[in-house]
Parts: structure tokens; C-alpha cells; sequence
């Protein structure tokens, strides 16, 4: 799995502490190459549900996966330029927490309980949208939820610039979420509702 390139395009976080963050994403995608390439037939046999070596690197498959595709969603939906969140969005927000504010305010109390993730998630199953909090990259994620909006909470993306802070990162990132980036994940979903 190739990682992905993203340039420094954003006022969320420093060219420093995004720097080192991009080097955590890399290593992420190379684990999950590792354990594919790991995976081979002849650990069928021996998989069972308590010390095989087949489950291990199952579940380590989940993380690195996991943590890649979280990097890519929470790396494109930071920019310089913020702006406003989009119509498909804003339908979202207000549907999901009755007002953009009202998303803000319960968006920063999820991040602030989160130690891993902070997702904005369209859930197809309930048909809400929910802020939902993952301790890890494989604890938590809800299935068959859309992501959003996607912030890191790991302290690696954040102590750098700010210490414990993590209030004052939380402000930032909201101030520099790309809502173009969200508005077209949103828009894919309110496509997906209305057929």
C-alpha cells in the first residue's frame, strides 16, 4: 500500500508537528504491507480464536488499515482556508444535532474524551448523524458509519504545537476544516439517501 502525498497546506498544526505525523502515517501503511505480505497459506491450519499467528497479524491488519485510511480522510479534510460548511453538510449537521452550533459544541466534547479519533459520521444503519469517539484505530469504529469529518486526537498529532492542550488544537482544526473536501463526502451521502 503506497502512501498517499500530502503537502503542508494548513494553519491546524505547524510544518514540524505535521512533518512527524506524516512519517506515523507512513509506517502505517508500511505495517499494513507487511502483514498482507505476511499473511500467507500456510498459517491457515494453525489459526484458532487464542495464540495463533494467523489471528495476530489479523487483527494487526485491522489497525494498520484502519489507521491508514483514518490518516488519508483526517490529512485531506485540514486546509489553510476553512470557509463555510456546504448545503449537503449543513442538512447533515442540523439533522443530526439541530444546529451547526449545537455540532460544534458536542463535536469538541467528543475530541476532548477521545483518545484516538473524533469522527463526524453519517450512520447507514440509523440513518443520523453522530459524532462518534475511537480510543484506537480498531476500538471503536462504528460499522457501516460514513466519516465526515475525521480528527486525530492521538497526542502525536497535536504536542508538538501544543502541549496538553488539546482544547486549543480541537479550536484550530474546527477553524480549518476543508468543508469543500466535507461538503463532498456529504454530498455522496445525501446522493446515497435520496435513491
Amino acid at each position: 500500500m503506497r502512501a498517499m502525498h500530502f503537502p503542508y497546506q494548513t494553519d491546524v498544526v505547524s510544518e514540524k508537528q505535521f512533518e512527524t505525523h506524516l512519517s506515523l502515517y507512513q509506517k502505517s501503511a508500511d505495517a499494513a504491507d507487511n502483514i498482507q505480505a505476511a499473511l500467507q497459506p500456510q498459517l491457515w491450519p494453525s489459526a484458532n480464536s487464542l495464540d495463533s499467528e494467523y489471528r495476530a497479524l489479523r487483527k494487526e491488519q485491522a489497525y494498520a488499515l484502519n489507521s491508514v485510511t483514518l490518516h488519508e480522510a483526517y490529512f485531506r479534510n485540514i486546509t489553510r482556508n476553512g470557509g463555510q460548511p456546504g448545503e449537503s453538510t449543513l442538512q447533515l449537521l442540523q439533522a443530526g444535532f439541530g444546529s451547526f452550533e449545537s455540532w460544534r459544541a458536542d463535536f469538541t466534547a467528543c475530541a476532548l474524551s477521545a483518545r484516538g479519533w473524533c469522527v463526524t459520521a453519517y450512520h447507514q444503519r440509523t440513518h443520523e448523524t453522530l459524532n462518534n469517539l475511537m480510543d484506537a484505530h480498531d476500538a471503536g469504529p462504528l460499522v457501516l458509519a460514513f466519516p465526515l469529518i475525521v480528527l486525530d486526537m492521538y497526542e502525536h498529532a497535536y504536542f508538538i504545537d501544543d502541549g496538553a492542550d488539546k482544547a486549543a488544537y480541537i479550536a484550530r482544526f474546527i477553524d480549518g476544516i476543508d468543508w469543500q473536501i466535507v461538503e463532498a463526502r456529504a454530498w455522496a451521502v445525501a446522493s446515497a439517501i435520496d435513491e
